[in-house]
């Protein structure tokens, strides 16, 4: 799994979607198809706009068959709708790192 975690280091928008653009490269090229990407979940400080911007640039992602989903941390234990589709493009079950890094503020994105 890549991680990058954008949060700590208080990146701007738009260094936060050069990582998230990084991250996903680097993925594809190591053959490991998920990336965990933190963004903090925003109550403070300012990266709701960040995270925001990391949402709807994935969006537009899965659009372009650049990525296959993407799912928040928050969702990882629930039955919702997101959890089946991330689901369904997992070829093993969720890992335990994934299941107990559970914020919404963690992107899991498959590739």
């Amino acid at each position: 799994m890549i991680k990058h975690d954008i949060h700590l280091a208080k990146d701007n928008i738009k260094t936060a979607l050069f990582y998230l653009h990084k991250c996903i490269s680097e993925a594809r090229r190591d053959n490991d198809r998920i990336v965990m990407f933190i963004t903090g979940y925003g109550s403070k400080g300012n990266t709701h706009k960040i995270r925001t911007s990391v949402i709807e640039e994935l969006e537009e992602l899965i659009k372009k068959n650049s990525i296959k989903c993407y799912i928040l941390g928050s969702d990882i234990l629930e039955l919702n709708e997101k959890y089946i589709n991330f689901l369904k493009f997992m070829k093993n079950p969720i890992p335990n790192e994934m299941k107990s890094n559970n914020s919404s503020g963690v992107i899991y994105i498959k590739v």
